[in-house]
């Protein structure tokens, strides 16, 4: 009988382990903190709490000491960046106004006006007829017309060049290149192209004596430059056409010269190598009217004129 309940135990000890129940744990309370905290700090529950409201106080203040000083450093930035621009402005009034009162600029004649056919000053327009020109030049028929009209000092008569196609019938204003073959015989043909291409004006000036001048529309470049010069060759041959008692040029070479202080021209002078009385002087007005003429003194006027 004992050797039966031996075997059973034994034959259970085989079957799998003993049971043994699961460790409970322990939970964490805040009581059982604050008894934890009071029996290891020996203080009092009342103590204990006045501890943690103290911590939770000094954290509160250095979070609004840290958002104070960030505020702060922002509204420093924000002060230098105003600073900054304020400086900015200033910089740039005071070399406005340096360059404003201190160096103001003193533009020339020519920048200050702006000149054009139409705005031309003129005193009074005369029609000259160029029918059976062949049998004068227009120097010497100008002044057939010029007699009708009584000329003062500062007087600009402009001829409106026509042409009758028949006795009595409308008349025909000529074109530019038409009226500038009727002289410039030796014009070169690229810049009676560009000649061609605008408008154009011939007129008298009365300035104590008579001078004739041509105006055309043309834009002064390179181009232009160089044409002019090498019609510079045959400029006095052909103004003999134009231009009425004709004075004799010494040398055939034009010079630079400046009118007023800022108009440019290029004049030829005569035989007695006076600059105030040259044969032919042209230079470009405004960059866009090239005036031909046998005296300055239209360029004096135009420069003195508020057109």
């Amino acid at each position: 009988m004992e050797t039966n309940q031996d075997e059973k135990i034994i034959h259970n000890n085989e079957e799998g382990p003993a049971y043994r129940p699961p460790k409970v744990q322990n939970f964490r309370t805040l009581q059982s903190d604050m008894i934890g905290a009071v029996q290891k700090q020996d203080k009092s529950i009342a103590q204990v709490v006045l501890s943690a409201k103290k911590r939770k106080w000094a954290e509160k203040k250095r979070e609004e000491g840290n958002l104070e000083r960030v505020y702060v450093e922002n509204k420093y930035e924000r002060s230098r960046y105003r600073l900054f621009l304020i400086g900015i402005i200033v910089i740039i009034g005071v070399l406005v106004g340096i360059k404003t009162f201190v160096y103001p600029e003193h533009p020339t004649s020519q920048q200050e006006k702006v000149f054009s056919l139409a705005s031309f000053p003129i005193t009074e327009k005369v029609a000259l007829n160029v029918l059976n020109l062949e049998s004068a030049t227009l120097a010497e028929k100008i002044p057939l017309v010029e007699k009708s009209a009584a000329l003062y000092d500062g007087d600009i008569v402009i001829f409106t060049i026509i042409e009758p196609v028949a006795a009595n019938s409308p008349v025909n204003v000529i074109s530019t290149k038409y009226f500038t073959e009727l002289w410039a015989y030796n014009m070169p043909d690229e810049l009676l192209s560009r000649v061609g291409r605008g408008s154009f004006l011939v007129g008298r000036y009365v300035k104590e004596t008579t001078h004739t001048f041509v105006v055309y529309e043309l834009a002064n470049n390179e181009e232009t430059t160089a044409l002019l010069k090498k019609w510079e060759e045959n400029m006095a041959k052909d103004t003999e056409r134009l231009f009425a008692e004709q004075k004799n040029s010494s040398e055939n070479m034009f010079v630079n010269a400046t009118i007023s202080d800022v108009q440019q021209v290029r004049l030829l002078e005569n035989t007695a190598n006076d600059p105030a009385v040259p044969v032919v002087v042209y230079g470009f007005v405004d960059n866009s009217l090239l005036i031909v003429s046998d005296s300055t003194d239209i360029f004096t006027k135009l420069l003195e004129k508020n057109l």
